[in-house]
């Protein structure tokens, strides 16, 4: 069987769709956990030094303690989610050769148009969209985002091509190049 029909699946058969995510989204979780690991590691450290407590509030510390250490475990897990973002960053091909591995392994799909944001910047209307296409083989709908450099105007329900790689979330190609297709019926 070749690469392009082998499907992952779980323990009971059913198919496992990807669970990769861009690395923007990675790095944006990243500065979350780093902020409330900031916040929380100096709370932590300024009431279990500074709050004197009597004799039989030794939970009170405790939890002061805790505090530390759930901010220190934060900080930890940011940084180790922002260093895997970064080098899922480095790792992202290259436009000519996301191409390349397109022709080679990738698949062709036909997505609705869900939403239509539009923008104007110097004179010039933008259109952004997001697709959705219904994967049989994973029994999953994709989402794809078309970006802010598209300048036809679509509507919501037009069919745009869109090529993707099945194993990958984030590897995929909207065709802008051809006039849009017919809305479907």
């Amino acid at each position: 069987m070749s690469r392009k029909n082998r499907i992952e699946c779980d323990r009971k058969g059913r198919p496992i769709p990807p669970g990769d995510i861009p690395w923007q989204k990675g790095m944006t979780r990243a500065v979350v956990l780093l902020a409330v690991g900031v916040v929380l590691l100096p709370a932590g450290l300024l009431l279990f030094s500074l709050v004197p407590l009597p004799d039989g509030m030794a939970v009170v510390k405790l939890l002061f303690g805790f505090l530390i250490f759930v901010g220190a475990l934060f900080i930890i897990y940011g940084i180790v989610i922002a260093a895997l973002a970064q080098s899922q960053r480095r790792k992202m091909p290259s436009a000519e050769k996301l191409e390349a591995a397109l022709a080679e392994r990738g698949e062709h799909c036909a997505a609705d148009v869900v939403s239509v944001r539009t923008r104007t910047k110097n004179g010039e209307t933008h259109y952004r969209i997001t697709l959705e296409y219904e994967d049989k083989r994973y029994q999953y709908t994709r989402r794809f985002d078309g970006g802010w450099d598209n300048k036809i105007p679509f509507e919501v329900g037009d069919v745009v091509d869109v090529y993707y790689l099945p194993d990958s979330n984030i590897l995929y190609v909207v065709d802008f190049s051809g006039e849009k297709t017919a809305s479907r019926a």
